[in-house]
C-alpha cells in the first residue's frame, strides 16, 4: 500500500514520461531547452533571511524557494548548510552584494523595546508577522516577555544601501517574470491554514513556508495577519517587496 501522495504524483509522473518520450503522438510540441547549467550552488556565509537574498541576487522570491526547497521558513537554518542555489548570471551580483551587509541586514530584522501591556500576539500584528516566528526569532519558549527587552522583529519595511540596491536593479536578467508580492490576509474565527489555502487559491504548504508556520502544529489566532504572494504578470522584472534597514 503506498502512501496516498506517491499513489498521486507517480501516475503524474508516468504520464509526463509518455508526453516527453512522443510528443507528436498526443499533438504536442516543446521548445527546445538549451543544455548548459541554469544554477549553481552560491556560499551565503551564514543564515540569511530568504527574502533579502532574493532582493540581493535580483530575483524573485518565488525563485529563491523553487530553486532552495529544503528551506521550508522564512530564513536558511542557523546551524546550515550555508549556501544557496541561484540562477548562474545572479550569483555574482548576490556574492557582490552580500558582502555590504550587516548580520542585522542580512537577516532583514530591527529591534524593538518591549513596553508595557505589549504581548507576543500585539506585536505581530503591528509587524505584520505571525506570533509563532516571533517565538522562534528570540527563543520564547513560554511567549512571556518584559517590559524592557528588546527583542528581533522582522520586518518588511527595509532600504537597502545605494550600492546594493543599484547593482540588484542591474540584475534585470527577463523581460517577462512574475512579480511576486506580499499581501496580507486577517485570520478569521474558526480559520486553519487549510482554509486560509483554499480561499485564496494556494497550497497550504505554501501558506505555511512564507509565514513561517509549521502545517501540523502551528495554532491561528483571529485577526492575527498572515503573508500571501499577490501573482501579477508585468512586462518586465520587479525586485521582490523586500528592503533592507540599518539598525
Amino acid at each position: 500500500m503506498l502512501p496516498r501522495e506517491t499513489e498521486l504524483y507517480v501516475p503524474q509522473l508516468l504520464a509526463m514520461a509518455r508526453l516527453v518520450a512522443d510528443p507528436g503522438k498526443y499533438g504536442l510540441s516543446f521548445s527546445p531547452i538549451p543544455d548548459r547549467p541554469y544554477f549553481t550552488k552560491v556560499p551565503t556565509g551564514g543564515q540569511i533571511n530568504l527574502e533579502v537574498a532574493a532582493h540581493l541576487a535580483g530575483i524573485t522570491s518565488d525563485e529563491i524557494y523553487q530553486l532552495n526547497p529544503a528551506f521550508l521558513r522564512w530564513a536558511t537554518d542557523p546551524t546550515g548548510p550555508f549556501y544557496l542555489l541561484l540562477p548562474i548570471d545572479a550569483a555574482p551580483v548576490f556574492e557582490q552584494n552580500i558582502r555590504d551587509l550587516t548580520a542585522n541586514e542580512r537577516m532583514g530584522v530591527e529591534r524593538y523595546v518591549v513596553h508595557a501591556g505589549d504581548t507576543v500576539y500585539s506585536i505581530a500584528r503591528r509587524f505584520n508577522t505571525t506570533t509563532d516566528l516571533l517565538r522562534r526569532l528570540n527563543n520564547l519558549s513560554n511567549g512571556r516577555l518584559l517590559v524592557g527587552q528588546d527583542i528581533d522583529v522582522p520586518t518588511t519595511a527595509y532600504r537597502l544601501p545605494h550600492n546594493v540596491l543599484v547593482a540588484a536593479e542591474q540584475n534585470d536578467r527577463s523581460l517577462w517574470r512574475h512579480d511576486f508580492r506580499f499581501r496580507v490576509v486577517r485570520v478569521r474565527p474558526g480559520d486553519s491554514l487549510w482554509a486560509i489555502a483554499q480561499r485564496n487559491g494556494m497550497s497550504v504548504q505554501r501558506l505555511a513556508q512564507i509565514n513561517g508556520l509549521s502545517v501540523r502544529h502551528s495554532i491561528l489566532y483571529p485577526g492575527e495577519p498572515l503573508r500571501l504572494y499577490a501573482d501579477a504578470r508585468v512586462g518586465r522584472f520587479r525586485r521582490p517587496g523586500v528592503r533592507v534597514v540599518r539598525v
